[in-house]
């Protein structure tokens, strides 16, 4: 059974401004989370269009989606916490520009939870930030560091190096969905998830208010 918090979120937001692979590998999780909340609207935002997204649009209600351009030159920047990455931001046009367009996104929404995913080596920490400034209570991500609040629910991920489907499905497991029944939809038999236990690290009640 999920977690109580769950049962209050009806707008989500699905993030992953990685590269198209490892956005294409979110299929089986939005999957999953398609299957455990039928009734809430599912978004997908990622820095590709529509086109290149068709097999994930059986699982959510829409696709945003946001350029990385100036994004990218903050990320070295934004590796360990999310603050780090908006200061530097306001160095950088382009990247200042980025942060608040999508803050601005975001906010519009009115979105009640946001999950990070994220590919190995990549924080989740700045998109954190960021939804929390957008005023989104719930911030799911995986992090090798634990970044304080910023994340609302810090998850740890595997030590070892696993594929990126296996990744994420290894969050929604830690964040309390079901996974047995998941196909990849071409009637394949079900990926195993990692052996790991994964856990809610560090669960932060939600006592931060929205700016």
């Amino acid at each position: 059974m999920l977690p109580d918090y769950w049962q209050t979120v009806h707008r989500l937001v699905v993030i992953c401004l990685d590269d198209l692979n490892t956005v294409m590998q979110l299929q089986l999780a939005l999957q999953a989370l398609r299957s455990a909340l039928p009734q809430a609207h599912i978004t997908l935002l990622t820095a590709h269009s529509d086109d290149q997204l068709l097999s994930l649009s059986p699982w959510t209600n829409q696709t945003l989606m946001h350029s990385t351009d100036g994004w990218k030159t903050l990320e070295s920047d934004a590796s360990a916490l999310g603050e780090v990455g908006i200061t530097s931001a306001k160095q950088n046009s382009n990247g200042f520009s980025d942060v608040v367009n999508l803050i601005r996104v975001i906010r519009a929404q009115q979105f009640d939870a946001a999950i990070i995913f994220t590919g190995e080596g990549r924080s989740p920490y700045a998109l954190a930030y960021i939804c929390y400034l957008a005023g989104v209570t719930i911030r799911i991500g995986q992090s090798q560091e634990f970044g304080g609040s910023i994340l609302s629910h810090y998850v740890k991920p595997p030590s070892s190096n696993i594929h990126p489907q296996e990744r994420h499905l290894f969050l929604l497991k830690a964040a309390g969905f079901e996974l047995e029944e998941l196909t990849d939809g071409r009637n394949l038999e079900p990926r195993e998830v990692s052996n790991a236990h994964p856990t809610l690290a560090h669960p932060i009640p939600f006592t931060l208010q929205s700016p």
